[in-house]
């Protein structure tokens, strides 16, 4: 075809392509696939027309996604792209990474040789679209620094002091740039899973929450008046473990509300993460001799 402009994808990744405007007003802009007497929209597919150009999201892609595509204007322009979804061993499936509050978290990705010389960049996908966050042309933006190493063929992005908002769906990609058509061949998934560390301490391991810890003292409830030999149990909403006392900790399950348990007499303290609301507290006795 006359103007046909080569698009390539990999399957499970994703491409944004850029058609550029050949009028000042655009109206009705477009992308669907082409067929004998027909052009079909594709699913997975999002269009955004701006002032110099009908950028389309392809999300998601297939091998049965290629061939040819037009973008344009109905009745007025159009371009004709020819979608390639090629295998490579580099960008096979998506993968996660870890990263903890406050510390520093690196996406790296492979890329296919042919990529050696295009500049590279990382997106994050923000439902239907995709958002760039930094690439190769600066080296650094915001927390954000990324590096290419070409021998390698690896591009890694650094993320300094890692917040909760940072997790989420990214994607490792390339520019390739055109006269008329111009993509972004996302061709690597990075689900980046943000969570606070683990860390012993005192021998007891807890979770490193991203709040500052108190040391709260729990009630007179804790005081259990009991016979010997019976313990009472204080059901405890917040994430705490025991730092003082005479038995040993319990630990926190962080999807259940705790559960505090302490002898007669016992005032232990115990670490706290949040805020203490003593009004919560609520008692359940039970004749156990078990000490945790």
């Amino acid at each position: 075809p006359v103007s046909c402009y080569d698009v390539v994808g990999y399957p499970g990744g994703a491409v944004r392509i850029y058609c550029v405007h050949q009028t000042n007003k655009t109206v009705n802009t477009y992308f669907c696939k082409m067929k004998p007497r027909t052009c079909t929209i594709p699913e997975r597919v999002s269009v955004m027309n701006t002032r110099h150009y009908v950028a389309v999201d392809y999300r998601n892609l297939r091998l049965q996604d290629a061939g040819l595509y037009q973008c344009g204007d109905a009745g007025v322009w159009n371009h004709t792209v020819n979608l390639t979804v090629t295998q490579d061993p580099c960008c096979s499936g998506p993968k996660t990474v870890t990263g903890y509050l406050g510390e520093t978290a690196t996406i790296s990705c492979s890329y296919p040789d042919q990529y050696k010389e295009n500049f590279k960049n990382l997106q994050k996908q923000y439902d239907q679209y995709f958002t760039e966050v930094i690439d190769t042309e600066e080296t650094q933006r915001d927390r954000f620094s990324i590096s290419d190493d070409r021998r390698s063929k690896v591009v890694s992005v650094r993320i300094r002091d890692v917040k909760e908002d940072d997790g989420g769906v990214y994607y490792c990609g390339v520019w390739l740039g055109g006269e008329s058509v111009s993509y972004y061949s996302l061709y690597s998934e990075i689900q980046l899973q943000v969570t606070a560390r683990e860390v012993q301490s005192s021998g007891v391991q807890q979770k490193e929450m991203s709040v500052k810890p108190h040391i709260a003292s729990f009630p007179e409830q804790c005081k259990c008046g009991l016979p010997p030999g019976q313990i009472r149990t204080i059901q405890q909403p917040l994430h705490c473990l025991e730092s003082e006392g005479n038995h040993s900790a319990h630990q926190v399950n962080e999807s259940l509300p705790s559960l505090m348990r302490c002898q007669e007499g016992n005032t232990s303290k115990f670490k706290c993460h949040g805020e203490t609301n003593t009004s919560t507290l609520q008692d359940h006795v039970h004749s156990t001799n078990t000490i945790y």
